[in-house]
């Protein structure tokens, strides 16, 4: 047996394979009131795939599956030590244009994903947010 451990409470696993897939969904406030979301999800990492090869397919799905989906910029950088890609898109939902950005890290087969999500007027303040959290983040050993 393992111990899992959230934040509030942690618990025992039983001796077989299992896969960590987490979502955390924090909201903010943001100066017009409006909600603004960072989420943090992680996906066992296929070994057969780089996360450029990942990364392309998620934004394709993107494309098919969301109205007026428009990538706005894709890019590599490094945040806490490791490589990652960053990517921002503005897709509709229903009469609103959603703005969400996105950094993959993929490290110890884990698949990393950090978006956020916001109003698409409220781009800035979510790029400030999000930001934040990717600047402080660090990688526990």
């Amino acid at each position: 047996m393992s111990v899992y451990y959230m934040n509030e409470a942690a618990f025992e696993l039983p001796d077989v394979k299992v896969v960590d897939s987490t979502m955390t969904l924090l909201e903010f406030p943001s100066p017009s009131g409006r909600k603004i979301q960072i989420n943090v999800q992680r996906f066992p990492l296929d070994p057969g795939k780089s996360l450029r090869e990942i990364v392309t397919s998620q934004v394709g799905q993107a494309t098919r599956s969301l109205r007026a989906y428009s990538v706005l910029f894709e890019r590599d950088r490094e945040i806490a030590g490791v490589p990652a890609i960053e990517t921002a898109a503005r897709w509709r939902s229903g009469d609103d244009m959603i703005y969400t950005r996105q950094a993959h890290l993929a490290f110890d087969g884990t698949w990393l994903v950090l978006a956020g999500n916001a109003p698409l007027e409220e781009r800035e303040t979510c790029d400030g947010y999000l930001d934040g959290v990717l600047g402080t983040l660090r990688i526990r050993d």
